[in-house]
């Protein structure tokens, strides 16, 4: 897997990933936390400044999946990468001149969305055509260690930067290191693709078959379509848990627990920040030892590692929200890692060995639309659940319903013809 680096094209972009990666993570926990403070009785609100992004996301996802394979993809990183800089950095100025309000958060939030919304599927329909296919999956768990990396060291870096110098600060950090991604894409040249005709084709009907095609090469492949459902039934039940309700369970399984004295200097209302930075980096650890795992493998059951990764993290946040105390939580949220790890891993693998390159595009568009598509049903389902049964129950209805759907689309696909790549010879 290492060895990938070798190429100093990868190891520039890689670098360059994994600081931006650890930047976003900065972010969305502080923006998590940023939003629980400004509306500490209305997680509704909180709620809907991330769905605005979320939503924003799956509307220019739509809008634009087409162009990913038709646009310059290293010109559209680059662009889309700056822009995202700016989005950020405008929360902590606006605030600082007195002049955030409800109204400019949903703005930034589906700003950040839309911009969002090209850079996942550029990069990952780049990075196969940068190795052969025999080293795919080593590449996906290559990258894969940048985010989990992160994931790793971001949430405690988060929980003792927002009980320092405050949420809103640390935002500044993101925006430094989307300047960082920006530079890293400038330095590298992609390897050239062949396109095929309907790509220079213009106009609305060129844009709707393009996308629609996209759709249908997913439709027609059950090992693909399962895998969507998978994500979306887990996004459907993580995004409410982690954006919204994440920081409340914390704060009460911080309570009674003693910090050493060297942190005597955290604010009493931030010691929830830190619950939340131990459960993500104890996740992240797991997530990092299975990423470096797979990495070192060639697998030849994705469809199976995805649904367990769709499935067990979806019990484990249910598991979470009723924890009697914050070590049973640490232990659910080490299994929670050991199954986002594979996942995260064989998805991309998965993809990029059944999709044609000049179609990849698209159809890792399609992976954020319908992955993602659930997102804003799930917050908006959990902030009617929550004010009826109460937050625990809230996340277990969200958290079964999600396991259960993941069931039944691997159920559906498994003995399908396509539901597994052709087998690849050992790393």
């Amino acid at each position: 897997m290492f060895s990938l680096l070798k190429d100093r094209r990868l190891l520039i972009l890689w670098v360059g990933e994994g600081i931006n990666s650890f930047g976003n993570s900065l972010t969305f926990i502080a923006l998590a936390w940023f939003l629980y403070r400004l509306y500490p009785d209305q997680p509704a609100l909180s709620g809907s400044v991330i769905g605005a992004w979320t939503v924003s996301m799956l509307i220019g996802t739509l809008g634009l999946a087409s162009f990913t394979d038709v646009w310059d993809r290293r010109r559209t990183l680059l662009v889309a990468n700056a822009l995202q800089g700016v989005w950020i950095a405008l929360i902590p100025v606006l605030y600082g001149l007195g002049h955030l309000n409800f109204t400019l958060l949903v703005v930034i939030g589906a700003l950040m969305g839309f911009t969002g919304s090209v850079i996942f599927p550029a990069q990952q329909a780049s990075l196969p055509t940068f190795v052969p296919k025999e080293r795919v999956q080593a590449l996906q768990a290559l990258f894969n260690l940048t985010w989990t990396t992160s994931g790793l060291v971001a949430p405690v870096a988060a929980g003792l930067l927002v009980a320092g110098i405050g949420a809103v600060n640390v935002m500044w950090i993101n925006t430094a290191t989307f300047a960082v991604a920006v530079a890293a894409y400038a330095l590298v040249r992609f390897p050239r693709v062949e396109r095929s005709g309907d790509h220079d084709e213009r106009g609305l009907s060129a844009w709707w078959a393009r996308t629609r095609y996209g759709f249908e090469f997913v439709r027609a492949r059950p090992a693909l379509w399962a895998t969507l459902l998978g994500l979306a039934s887990v996004n459907f039940a993580m995004e409410p848990y982690t954006a919204v309700f994440l920081p409340r369970i914390a704060d009460r399984l911080m309570q009674g627990v003693d910090l050493p004295g060297a942190f005597g200097w955290i604010r009493a209302d931030s010691r929830g920040a830190i619950g939340v930075g131990l459960l993500g980096s104890v996740l992240a650890v797991s997530q990092l030892v299975m990423v470096i795992w797979m990495g070192r493998r060639v697998s030849h059951h994705p469809l199976e590692w995805i649904a367990l990764g769709c499935a067990v993290p979806a019990l484990c946040i249910v598991g979470v929200a009723f924890a009697p105390s914050l070590g049973v939580a640490l232990a659910l949220a080490v299994v929670m890692g050991a199954a986002f790890g594979p996942l995260n891993v064989m998805v991309g693998t998965l993809f990029a060995q059944l999709t044609p390159e000049d179609v990849r595009g698209r159809v890792y568009s399609a992976r954020i639309l319908v992955g993602q598509g659930l997102r804003p049903l799930g917050v908006s389902l959990a902030g009617v659940l929550v004010g009826l049964v109460g937050l625990a129950p809230t996340v277990g209805v969200l958290g079964v319903f999600a396991a259960i759907l993941t069931a039944l689309g691997y159920l559906r696909a498994r003995g399908s013809e396509t539901s597994a790549p052709d087998p690849l010879p050992a790393d």
